[in-house]
């Protein structure tokens, strides 16, 4: 079975606590044979393809461009 995991910043877990449940969770289905993807910003320090046995796909984030935007469009 396949599973992909989305919504998190990305793996190794080095943000908020949904990144390192992702993290744990990811390893440990790889651990119990399970094919594990997580879809991961394209910021994230961590670039590699692979992460303890679980497929990194990166993915285009424009969060960085769009934050400041929002900002200031509220004041």
């Amino acid at each position: 079975m396949r599973i992909g995991i989305l919504g998190s910043r990305g793996i190794a877990g080095h943000y908020q606590k949904k990144e390192i449940f992702a993290s744990f969770l990811s390893e440990a289905l790889v651990q119990k044979g399970y094919s594990v993807c997580v879809y991961s910003s394209h910021n994230h320090s961590y670039q590699q393809k692979e992460w303890r046995g679980v497929e990194l796909i990166h993915v285009f984030d424009p969060e960085k461009t769009l934050v400041p935007l929002g900002v200031h469009s509220m004041t």
